[in-house]
C-alpha cells in the first residue's frame, strides 16, 4: 500500500521499481495489488449475514453462537463453491462434546 500511495496507484512510473526494490516487493505482486484492490471481498455476504444475526438481538443479552455457526458454515459452502453437499454438512458440524447439531 505504501508503494501505491507514493506512486499515485501506479501512475508515476519512474519510482515503482525503486520502491519495489527497497521494500523487497516484486513488480508482479505490486501489479496484482493494483488489479485486485477495488475487487469486493469474497466473504462479504457471509459477514453481512453474521451482522444481521447479531443485530436481531436488541438487548444484546444472548449471544447467538449456534445460529452464527450454522449460517457461517452454510454460507461458506455456498460462497466457496466446494463440492461439499449440504447433506454432508451435518457430519462436519459438531458441537463441543461430540453432539450433532
Amino acid at each position: 500500500m505504501f508503494i501505491a500511495i507514493k506512486t499515485d496507484d501506479g501512475k508515476i512510473k519512474g519510482k515503482i521499481s525503486f520502491y519495489c526494490r527497497v521494500l523487497h516487493v516484486s513488480r508482479q505482486a505490486f501489479n496484482k495489488y493494483l488489479k485486485t484492490k477495488d475487487a469486493p471481498w469474497k466473504y462479504q455476504a457471509l459477514a453481512d449475514a453474521m451482522l444481521d444475526i447479531c443485530s436481531e438481538d436488541e438487548c444484546n443479552d444472548t449471544f447467538p453462537a449456534k445460529e452464527l455457526f450454522i449460517v457461517s458454515c452454510k454460507k461458506l459452502v455456498l460462497i466457496t463453491n466446494q463440492s461439499v453437499s449440504l447433506m454432508a454438512l451435518p457430519k462436519l458440524i459438531k458441537k463441543p462434546g461430540n453432539q450433532m447439531i
